[in-house]
This record gives C-alpha cells, structure tokens and sequence, in this order.
C-alpha cells in the first residue's frame, strides 16, 4: 500500500510535456556502508528546486529514470533510515551512475570502514572510510588512518603500505605528491584503494605497493584550508604544514607546504673496530657526543583544467630546500695485541644541502561513454647534493686531517601514454614509456657521469570468471641502455605481474600473487674512484654493476565483514643477481670495501593485518610481520620481527591517538642493522568548530649497525650504536576553513575523474 501512495503522488508531480520530449535514460543501484541493496528509496531529479524526474529503486537497489532531457540536475536520494544524499548531476547521454553508498541516519557515528566490493580486483581492495572519521578528521591524513594496511604517521604525515613496501600514492588515478593530501578535505574522500600487487606499469620504479586515493568532485566550486603546526616546547624540533585550494567548475587552485627543521640536537655515538690480520689484533673504540641540525623547507603549487565533462589536465611544481649539519667530538683508544697504545679523539663536521624541483603535467580524455581513455603524463625533475666532510684524528703523536667535498647532481625526463580499454571479459591496460636520466658526481678531482635511457612497454588486464574468480595479469618489457663514465651497458628486461583471487563469499577470500620487481641503481655504488672516510677506511664503487630484481610470490587470505578487516599472508622472495659487498684488508690494515651482482637472496615472510573498528569509541589498526633472510656467505641469520600500530580513542571532543612503527632487521652480505622504533601519542581537543589543540610526546629512531669481514688471514669486525633521540613533548594546533558549499557538501559524482586506475 505504501508503495502505492508513492507512485500516486510521484506521478502527480511530474510535468506531463516531459514525457514527450527526446530523452535519455540515467540510472543507477543505492548500497547501504554494509553492501546491502536499499529498496524503496525514492530518487529525485530536480531543477530551479522544482521535481521534474522521479523514482523508487527496487528490491537490487537498482533505479532508473527514462526520458530525461539534457541539463544540469539536483540529484536527490532518501529513504527511511538512511541520510539524504544530494549530488549534481549533468546529464548530456545516456548516464549510468553507478553505485551510490547511503549511511544510516541511527548509527552514522557507529559506521565502520567496509570493504567496497562494487569494483572488485584480484590485486586490490577496496575502503570506505566511515562517515565518523571524515566528520571528526582533522586532516585527510587522520582519515587516512582507517585503512587497513597502511602506516600514517601523523607528525611526518607520510603514507606507506605495511611490510616494507615501497608505495606510490595516487589520487583519483594520477600521481601526486604527498603534499598534494593537504589541499583536500578529508570529507571529500570517497573511497581507498590498496594494491598488494601492482600491474606491470608501475614495476619499473620498483613500485610494490599503490594507494589511490579515490577524491568526489575534484572541480567542484569552493575553498578549502588547512594550517597544522607541532613544536618541541623548546623550539629544537617542530612540523608544519599548510594546504589550501580553490575551485570555480572548470579551474582550481591548489598550493602545500612543509616547514620541518631539528635546531641543536643532542645525541651520543659509540663505535668499536676489532681487526685481527697476520696474528696482530687491534682493538680501537671510541665514544662521543655531537649535535644535528637540519631545516627543510618542502612546497607545491598546482593548478587543475576542466575543459569539457570528458577531459581532465592537471599541472603542478614541487621545489624542496633541505640543508643539514652534523658535529661530532669522540675520544677513544687504540689497543695492539691486548696491550694499550694510545688514545686519541676524531672531529668530523658535515653540511649537507639538498636542492630539488620537480614539473609534472597530466592529461587525459574519455573517447566515449564506456570508459575508453588516453592519458598522457610527463615529468622534469633537477637536484643537486652537496656534501661537505671535514675529519680530523689526532692520537698525540700525529694528526690526519680530511676535507671532502661532494657534489651529486641530478637531471630527469619522464614520459608515458597510457591506452585503457574496457571489456565485458577484460580491462585492457597498455603504455608506452621512456626515461632518461643524467647524473654526474664529483669529488675533488674525480668525475662521474652516469646517463641512461629506459623504454618500456607494458600491458595489463583485469577480469573475472563467472561470480568467484577475479585475475590480473600483465607484462612489461624494457630496453635500458647505459653508460657510467665510458663503462657501456645495453640490456633487456621482462617484468610480469599476476595476481588470481578466489571469493569464498562476500566476506572471505583468497589470493596468490607474483611480480618480478626492480631494484635501481644508485651512484654511490657504480663510482669506480676510491671513496675514503678515515684513515682505515676505503670504499669504492663498481661500474659494471646491473639492477637486481625480486621475484616475490605472495599467498593472502582476507576476512572483511562489519567493524573486522584480517588478512594474514605468506611470501617468499627470490634474487639471483643481488648485490653484493665485496670487503678485504690491504696490507697496510686499511679496510676496503666494494660491490657486486654476486649473490643470491632469498627471504621468507609471515606478515599479518589487522583493522578493528570500535564504532565511535575508536579503532585499532596495525600489522605485524617476521622475516627470515637467507644469503649466501653471510655471517647473520635470523627472523627480524617489524610491526606498525595506529590506534585511538573517542570521548566526546577528546581523541587520544597513538603511532607505533618498528622496522625490521635488514641484513646484506656482512652487515646487520636495527633501527629503532618510532612512536607518537598525541591528546587533542575539537571543542571548537575547525579547530584542534593538542599536547604530544615523540620518540625518533637511533640504529645499531654491526658489519663482518673475513678473509683468508684476516677478521674484520664494525659496531657502531647511535642513541640520538629521545621523547620530545610537542604542542599541536591545527586549523581548517572552507566555504559553505563545501559544508553542505553539495558534491559532483557524476562525469568527473574520482574512478579507480587499472593497477
């Protein structure tokens, strides 16, 4: 009966010279945050606040809208027990909206983050950030918090994906700086996107690991700002952060900034050197204090380009100035065959500018209604890197003084097309990409200059067989040619990506995966000259040296139901061709170290996340995983242990939010290192509208670093411990603006580019 009534008074409001004009359809399917089908909803089109189009979805949640004539429309959606979701429209061809996510008006502050399933990849899930969350964010990094798999550190405000992966970020499909994060209103974020295993485009740069960030309405009119600082009560540490952007419907504006900066930090290094040769050991140790300074101040403008409905052009430059400074006294002892010879002290001081800029233009247009694009995108980036070493021994009876001074500067040119294809049987994926690079280091006297030309092909599909089985599988193929100095290079390489996904149901599912990676080069390894940094101490370059891939297989199961998201996974990484330090004696006991494509790798992983939504108390967020390294003529064996943790808790206008990451044990052929963990707990308070304030403690990572040698009449033995940072209580405020229409959030989800990519 109700539903009678509804179609009585929904066909009394409808103009009748409307059914008679040429029109198309619009349509589209409403889904509750659980995925569940909304009937009985009734769909709205209207103009000038006048109803000229109307409808109820049915039992799928489906809806459709016949006879619609070309314009702009107030899309509105409402239901009982649901928000009412109001959206612009244009309507200029046949229009298929897609799928729209209405939130529960009784338990909007209990939503959770949900698996999106109404795009579904083998290689990828997908979030919904709970409506909490963009209410009560400060930022998009605070909102970002909730998905599972990534670590957000709140302070640096950095995005990277658990397990030590090296992670690009997208936003709405294009590459951005992270900067980029800071001009967006966290309420405008729609959904996340997590790749484990990327296509074969992304192989190239060694990318394991791709965020996209899915934005609504990127040209919709308005602003938006954020201003956050963080300050050490002292002023010897503090972060800020700025992001502002306005929009008019074909145009916006964007700019980002960081100021981040260490002033006169205290910290403590110990090193110990045991060298046995031709029946002599020396034992020398040292100890010492010294003080870090370093400012970095790190800026992005940009603008966007709506030309038509179907075409999107984006602009942006990035110019990043970061100078440090390092003093170091220590005192220390040299002892010979357990009898003690002298003392001595060593001061090194270091400056170390870092200048960078980076241009970047995308361009892409839709070919037709279907989601045929071409998408063109192009970047120049230069640095350069100084270093400046001045190193002084003196044991009493002689002195050795050392002034270095390195320059590494740096040109590069990057350009892809990008040709994407979809099927009822598969989403085709093919580009076409080229790199050239120019580097050239010096040192004194020495020079060298590195080019090197890359051309890539690639292609990559997505599908799915019948309801369960969902694959990816892609190829990429690349010509690099280089040439270090005169030391000339041409070769090929083949990089594959598979992943294949099994659906148990709605809430489980299995995958397995595999890509072949790459690891690029970096100069420091191909200088041929001698590099020496004390008097025992001599490092040299290999010019010859290749990139080193990673064949990495991956078995993962997912869980993802309500306010639980659990994945636990197994993988196993394999390289032949891994780079190896090659480390003798002289026989002048001086330490001499070098690197080659000699060894084999492998390592075994067991990894776990975890995601625990406690409504709107709060949440758990974190993984853990264990990894055991296996190379040859190693002196380390072992399982290293990494975890991150992200967590808060909700009370009224109060969130307490703690950060806890902690890398591994990383080994190479001789060398063990252990970084310390990083951790942050933070109280703030929103009791003003836009405004946070917060109090916070931090604690940086040290290291401890341990490396062996050994030879046919010789032992080498490096420890060096580093304990340079403690807790620091910091003061936040944070502040954002926007205007109005934001706030009503009237946002564009039709004919825009918030669509995922074919990763």
């Amino acid at each position: 009966m109700r539903i009678f009534f509804i179609f009585i008074i929904i066909l009394s409001i409808v103009p009748k010279w409307q059914l008679n004009a040429q029109t198309v359809n619009v349509n589209g399917r409403l889904l509750s945050t659980q995925q569940e089908a909304i009937a009985y909803s009734t769909v709205l089109l209207l103009k000038n606040d006048s109803i000229n189009y109307a409808t109820i979805s049915n039992e799928s949640g489906n809806f459709a809208l016949p006879n619609v004539n070309y314009g702009e429309y107030t899309l509105h959606i409402s239901c009982l027990g649901y928000n009412t979701r109001i959206d612009t429209i244009n309507v200029n061809a046949n229009t298929n909206i897609g799928v729209i996510v209405l939130s529960n008006t009784i338990d909007i502050l209990d939503e959770v983050v949900v698996t999106d399933n109404s795009n579904e990849y083998a290689n990828r899930a997908s979030f919904i950030i709970s409506q909490y969350a963009k209410e009560n964010a400060v930022n998009s990094y605070d909102a970002l918090k909730e998905v599972p798999m990534l670590i957000v550190d709140p302070l640096q405000k950095t995005i990277n994906m658990a397990g030590g992966v090296n992670t690009l970020i997208l936003i709405n499909g294009v590459k951005r700086d992270r900067l980029t994060l800071s001009a967006i209103d966290p309420k405008k974020i729609q959904r996340v996107e997590v790749v484990v295993n990327p296509s074969s485009r992304y192989l190239i740069d060694g990318v394991t690991g791709v965020v996209n960030i899915i934005v609504k309405a990127p040209n919709e009119p308005g602003y938006y700002g954020n201003i956050s600082t963080q300050q050490n009560y002292a002023f010897k540490y503090g972060n800020t952060w700025i992001g502002l952007r306005y929009a008019k419907e074909k145009w916006a504006l964007y700019a980002s900034g960081q100021n981040f900066y260490f002033r006169e930090h205290d910290y403590r290094e110990k090193n110990e050197r045991y060298t046995y040769q031709n029946a002599d050991t020396i034992l020398i140790k040292q100890d010492g204090n010294g003080k870090y300074n370093k400012m970095m101040n790190y800026g992005q403008i940009g603008f966007d380009i709506f030309p038509t409905n179907n075409s999107f052009f984006t602009a942006s430059a990035t110019f990043i100035d970061d100078r440090s400074e390092n003093k170091l006294l220590q005192t220390g002892e040299i002892t010979k065959n357990n009898s003690k010879e002298n003392t001595y002290s060593i001061y090194s001081k270091s400056k170390s500018p870092y200048y960078s800029h980076t241009y970047n233009a995308y361009y892409e247009t839709k070919l037709n209604d279907k989601g045929t694009k071409i998408a063109f995108d192009g970047s120049y980036n230069r640095h350069k890197y100084d270093n400046e070493l001045i190193y002084e021994e003196n044991d009493g009876n002689s002195k050795y003084e050392s002034n270095r001074t390195l320059t590494n500067k740096k040109q590069s040119v990057d350009f892809e097309t990008v040709f994407t294809l979809p099927t009822k049987l598969i989403d085709i994926e093919a580009g076409f990409r080229t790199y050239w690079q120019h580097t050239k280091f010096m040192e004194l006297s020495q020079k060298v200059e590195w080019e090197e030309w890359r051309n890539y092909l690639h292609v990559n599909g997505n599908g799915k067989l019948g309801k369960s089985f969902f694959y990816q599988m892609g190829i990429g193929v690349a010509n690099v040619s280089s040439d270090v100095s005169g030391y000339k290079h041409n070769y090929w390489e083949f990089l594959p990506s598979i992943s294949v996904k099994y659906k148990i149901s709605n809430s489980n599912s299995v995958s397995v995966e595999y890509n072949k990676g790459r690891n690029s080069l970096s100069i420091l390894y191909l200088n041929p000259y001698n590099t020496a940094s004390d008097t025992l101490t001599i490092s040299r370059g290999n010019p010859y040296l290749t990139p080193y891939y990673n064949n990495k297989f991956t078995l993962r199961y997912t869980y993802s139901k309500g306010n639980l998201y659990f994945s636990p996974y197994l993988q196993y990484t394999y390289c032949d061709d891994y780079i190896g330090q090659l480390s003798f004696l002289n026989s002048d006991n001086i330490y001499i170290t070098t690197y080659d494509n000699i060894n084999s790798y492998s390592h075994i992983s067991l990894g776990l996340n975890l995601r625990l939504q406690l409504k709107k108390w709060g949440m758990i967020n974190g993984g853990i995983y264990s990894q055991k390294n296996y190379l040859k003529n190693r002196y380390y064996d072992g399982w290293g242990i990494g975890y991150n943790f992200n967590a808060s808790a909700n009370y009224k206008n109060f969130r307490l939010s703690v950060f806890w990451y902690q890398t591994p044990i990383s080994y190479s052929t001789n060398t063990k290192s252990v970084i310390a963990s990083e951790s942050n707990i933070t109280l703030a308070w929103s009791g003003i509208k836009n405004l946070s304030l917060s109090i916070g403690a931090r604690w940086l990572a040290g290291y401890t670093s341990k490396t062996y040698s050994k030879g046919a009449n010789y032992y080498n033995y490096y420890y060096q411990k580093q304990e340079d940072r403690n807790w620091m209580i910091l003061l936040g405020i944070e502040y954002s603006f926007k205007s109005e229409k934001q706030a009503k959030q009237r946002q564009k989800s039709i004919n825009n580019y918030d669509t995922g990519v074919n990763m």
